[in-house]
Protein backbone atom coordinates (compact mmCIF):
# COMPACT_ATOMS: atom_id res chain seq x y z
CA UNK A 1 0.00 0.00 0.00
CA UNK A 2 1.90 2.82 -1.36
CA UNK A 3 -0.13 5.66 -0.94
CA UNK A 4 -2.57 5.17 1.84
CA UNK A 5 -5.68 7.51 3.08
CA UNK A 6 -5.16 7.86 6.68
CA UNK A 7 -7.48 9.92 9.13
CA UNK A 8 -5.52 10.84 12.59
CA UNK A 9 -8.84 11.24 14.56
CA UNK A 10 -7.39 13.26 18.34
CA UNK A 11 -8.41 16.52 20.15
CA UNK A 12 -4.56 17.87 20.44
CA UNK A 13 -3.33 19.46 17.42
CA UNK A 14 0.13 18.25 18.51
CA UNK A 15 -0.44 14.77 18.04
CA UNK A 16 -1.82 15.72 14.56
CA UNK A 17 1.47 16.93 13.47
CA UNK A 18 3.90 14.37 15.13
CA UNK A 19 1.34 11.18 13.75
CA UNK A 20 1.12 13.06 10.50
CA UNK A 21 5.11 13.02 10.02
CA UNK A 22 5.74 9.86 11.30
CA UNK A 23 2.91 8.24 8.87
CA UNK A 24 4.93 10.81 5.65
CA UNK A 25 7.97 9.45 6.96
CA UNK A 26 6.45 5.45 6.31
CA UNK A 27 4.44 6.47 3.28
CA UNK A 28 5.89 9.65 1.52
CA UNK A 29 3.01 10.10 -0.44
CA UNK A 30 -0.05 9.17 1.94
CA UNK A 31 -3.19 11.66 1.80
CA UNK A 32 -4.06 12.68 5.76
CA UNK A 33 -6.98 13.66 7.02
CA UNK A 34 -7.70 15.26 10.58
CA UNK A 35 -10.46 15.27 12.94
CA UNK A 36 -10.69 16.66 16.82
CA UNK A 37 -14.12 14.76 17.59
CA UNK A 38 -16.29 11.53 17.20
CA UNK A 39 -19.01 13.09 15.00
CA UNK A 40 -16.46 14.85 12.61
CA UNK A 41 -15.06 10.91 12.40
CA UNK A 42 -17.86 9.78 10.94
CA UNK A 43 -19.03 12.61 8.67
CA UNK A 44 -14.99 12.06 7.11
CA UNK A 45 -15.61 8.77 7.01
CA UNK A 46 -18.82 9.19 4.73
CA UNK A 47 -17.02 11.49 2.64
CA UNK A 48 -13.74 9.86 1.84
CA UNK A 49 -12.51 5.86 1.55
CA UNK A 50 -9.90 5.41 4.22
CA UNK A 51 -7.17 2.76 5.00
CA UNK A 52 -6.45 3.38 8.38
CA UNK A 53 -8.39 5.16 10.90
CA UNK A 54 -6.09 6.04 14.25
CA UNK A 55 -8.91 6.92 16.81
CA UNK A 56 -8.27 8.17 20.31
CA UNK A 57 -10.38 6.66 22.49
CA UNK A 58 -11.57 9.36 24.40
CA UNK A 59 -12.96 12.44 22.33
CA UNK A 60 -15.85 14.99 22.45
CA UNK A 61 -19.28 14.32 21.21
CA UNK A 62 -19.43 10.55 21.74
CA UNK A 63 -17.42 7.74 22.13
CA UNK A 64 -15.13 5.02 20.69
CA UNK A 65 -17.25 2.26 20.49
CA UNK A 66 -20.37 3.63 18.85
CA UNK A 67 -17.96 5.27 16.55
CA UNK A 68 -15.90 2.18 15.95
CA UNK A 69 -19.00 0.55 14.89
CA UNK A 70 -20.78 3.00 12.86
CA UNK A 71 -17.44 3.37 11.10
CA UNK A 72 -17.07 -0.28 9.97
CA UNK A 73 -20.57 -0.11 9.16
CA UNK A 74 -20.03 2.40 6.17
CA UNK A 75 -16.54 1.30 5.48
CA UNK A 76 -16.34 -2.62 6.48
CA UNK A 77 -12.94 -3.03 5.31
CA UNK A 78 -11.33 0.47 7.37
CA UNK A 79 -8.64 -0.47 10.10
CA UNK A 80 -9.39 1.30 13.21
CA UNK A 81 -6.70 1.72 16.17
CA UNK A 82 -7.56 2.62 19.28
CA UNK A 83 -5.22 5.60 20.38
CA UNK A 84 -4.97 5.95 24.03
CA UNK A 85 -1.98 7.02 26.96
CA UNK A 86 -4.76 4.44 29.11
CA UNK A 87 -2.88 1.10 30.40
CA UNK A 88 -3.00 -0.90 27.18
CA UNK A 89 -2.91 -4.32 29.55
CA UNK A 90 -6.51 -3.41 30.79
CA UNK A 91 -7.91 -1.48 27.82
CA UNK A 92 -6.32 -3.41 24.67
CA UNK A 93 -7.88 -6.49 25.22
CA UNK A 94 -11.18 -4.91 25.56
CA UNK A 95 -11.39 -2.51 22.78
CA UNK A 96 -9.55 -5.36 20.13
CA UNK A 97 -12.38 -7.75 21.14
CA UNK A 98 -15.30 -5.22 20.97
CA UNK A 99 -13.98 -4.35 16.75
CA UNK A 100 -10.29 -2.41 17.06
CA UNK A 101 -8.34 -4.30 14.80
CA UNK A 102 -5.12 -2.62 17.35
CA UNK A 103 -4.22 -0.42 20.04
CA UNK A 104 -1.53 1.82 20.68
CA UNK A 105 0.01 3.22 23.39
CA UNK A 106 0.36 7.22 23.15
CA UNK A 107 3.24 6.85 25.21
CA UNK A 108 5.26 4.50 23.62
CA UNK A 109 8.58 5.09 22.09
CA UNK A 110 8.82 6.57 18.68
CA UNK A 111 10.14 3.37 17.09
CA UNK A 112 7.01 1.17 18.48
CA UNK A 113 4.58 4.06 17.42
CA UNK A 114 6.51 3.49 13.97
CA UNK A 115 6.09 -0.31 13.70
CA UNK A 116 2.33 -0.33 14.66
CA UNK A 117 1.51 2.29 12.12
CA UNK A 118 3.42 0.19 9.62
CA UNK A 119 2.09 -3.01 10.76
CA UNK A 120 -1.65 -1.68 10.11
CA UNK A 121 -0.91 -0.50 7.18
CA UNK A 122 0.58 -3.63 5.72
CA UNK A 123 -1.38 -6.59 7.41
CA UNK A 124 -4.45 -4.67 9.10
CA UNK A 125 -3.63 -5.06 12.54
CA UNK A 126 -1.21 -4.36 15.78
CA UNK A 127 -0.52 -6.11 18.91
CA UNK A 128 2.23 -5.16 20.56
CA UNK A 129 4.33 -7.96 22.44
CA UNK A 130 2.91 -7.06 25.79
CA UNK A 131 -0.98 -7.35 24.48
CA UNK A 132 0.03 -9.90 22.18
CA UNK A 133 1.15 -12.21 25.39
CA UNK A 134 -2.52 -11.35 27.29
CA UNK A 135 -3.88 -12.54 24.45
CA UNK A 136 -2.20 -16.31 23.98
CA UNK A 137 -2.25 -16.55 27.62
CA UNK A 138 -6.13 -15.92 27.63
CA UNK A 139 -7.07 -18.15 24.67
CA UNK A 140 -4.31 -20.96 26.16
CA UNK A 141 -6.06 -20.91 29.65
CA UNK A 142 -9.66 -20.87 27.69
CA UNK A 143 -8.57 -23.34 25.50
CA UNK A 144 -7.56 -25.97 28.38
CA UNK A 145 -11.84 -25.78 29.39
CA UNK A 146 -13.03 -24.71 26.05
CA UNK A 147 -13.38 -26.36 22.44
CA UNK A 148 -12.23 -23.49 20.06
CA UNK A 149 -15.26 -22.51 18.52
CA UNK A 150 -14.09 -22.70 14.97
CA UNK A 151 -13.57 -25.93 14.99
CA UNK A 152 -17.04 -26.48 14.84
CA UNK A 153 -17.43 -24.62 10.98
CA UNK A 154 -16.82 -26.82 8.40
CA UNK A 155 -14.41 -26.12 5.98
CA UNK A 156 -16.96 -24.20 3.17
CA UNK A 157 -18.45 -21.98 6.48
CA UNK A 158 -15.24 -21.06 7.43
CA UNK A 159 -14.44 -20.03 3.97
CA UNK A 160 -17.31 -18.17 3.85
CA UNK A 161 -17.08 -16.80 7.33
CA UNK A 162 -13.88 -15.01 6.50
CA UNK A 163 -15.38 -12.94 3.24
CA UNK A 164 -17.94 -12.35 5.23
CA UNK A 165 -15.67 -10.83 7.83
CA UNK A 166 -13.67 -9.05 5.05
CA UNK A 167 -16.47 -6.58 3.98
CA UNK A 168 -18.00 -8.80 1.09
CA UNK A 169 -21.64 -8.48 0.47
CA UNK A 170 -24.08 -12.06 -0.48
CA UNK A 171 -23.70 -11.09 -4.07
CA UNK A 172 -19.85 -10.66 -3.57
CA UNK A 173 -19.27 -14.20 -2.05
CA UNK A 174 -21.23 -15.49 -4.52
CA UNK A 175 -19.20 -13.86 -7.75
CA UNK A 176 -16.06 -15.69 -5.96
CA UNK A 177 -17.71 -18.64 -4.82
CA UNK A 178 -20.14 -19.28 -7.10
CA UNK A 179 -22.19 -20.68 -5.02
CA UNK A 180 -26.64 -19.66 -4.61
CA UNK A 181 -26.98 -16.61 -2.58
CA UNK A 182 -29.29 -18.59 -1.27
CA UNK A 183 -26.96 -20.81 -0.12
CA UNK A 184 -24.70 -18.46 1.40
CA UNK A 185 -27.52 -16.84 3.03
CA UNK A 186 -27.73 -20.55 4.94
CA UNK A 187 -24.58 -20.86 5.43
CA UNK A 188 -24.24 -17.42 7.44
CA UNK A 189 -27.29 -18.77 9.21
CA UNK A 190 -25.36 -21.63 10.65
CA UNK A 191 -22.18 -19.69 11.46
CA UNK A 192 -24.08 -17.28 13.09
CA UNK A 193 -25.88 -19.97 15.38
CA UNK A 194 -22.94 -22.57 15.58
CA UNK A 195 -20.63 -19.09 17.42
CA UNK A 196 -23.29 -17.61 18.95
CA UNK A 197 -23.20 -14.36 17.23
CA UNK A 198 -25.46 -12.25 15.50
CA UNK A 199 -23.52 -9.42 13.43
CA UNK A 200 -20.07 -9.68 10.99
CA UNK A 201 -18.55 -7.28 14.19
CA UNK A 202 -19.17 -10.27 16.51
CA UNK A 203 -17.57 -12.80 14.09
CA UNK A 204 -14.90 -10.87 13.12
CA UNK A 205 -13.98 -10.56 16.94
CA UNK A 206 -14.08 -14.74 17.44
CA UNK A 207 -11.82 -15.22 14.60
CA UNK A 208 -9.35 -12.53 15.70
CA UNK A 209 -9.67 -14.48 19.17
CA UNK A 210 -9.17 -17.50 18.31
CA UNK A 211 -6.32 -17.11 15.16
CA UNK A 212 -3.56 -14.58 17.24
CA UNK A 213 -0.98 -16.06 14.91
CA UNK A 214 -2.44 -15.96 11.56
CA UNK A 215 -1.79 -12.24 11.13
CA UNK A 216 0.65 -10.99 14.42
Amino acid sequence: MDSPTVLIADDHHIIHLGLSALIKKIKPIATIHFSVDFPSVIELVKEHAFDLIIMDIDMPGGNFQSTLERAKQIQPRVKVIAFSSADETLFAPRFITRGADGFLDKLSPKSQLQSAIESMLDSGSYLSPKVKEIFIKTALKASKHHQNPIDVLTNREIEIATLLIRGDSLKKINEKLFIHVSTISTHKTRIFKKLSVTSNTELANIFKLYNLGENN
